[in-house]
């Protein structure tokens, strides 16, 4: 279940592990929305976006409200 809509910063690759060295699933442009499914850890967080789902760093995602 999501635990809100997220909006990427900066353009950037959906990641299949929280980690630099985890492959490239997809990029995923600036401004696109994502739903967070798991704030994993405080660097990496784990969202769903057009069916697939990865790992995006944390401070690379903004609140839509802000």
């Amino acid at each position: 279940s999501s635990l809100g809509v997220f909006v990427v910063n900066e353009s950037t690759s959906l990641r299949s592990g929280p980690t630099h060295e985890s492959n490239s699933l997809v990029r995923v442009r600036s401004g696109a929305k994502v739903n967070l499914l798991e704030k994993t850890n405080q660097f990496w967080w784990k969202v769903e976006t057009n069916g697939q789902t990865g790992y995006i760093k944390a401070a690379n995602l903004s609140s839509p409200e802000n």
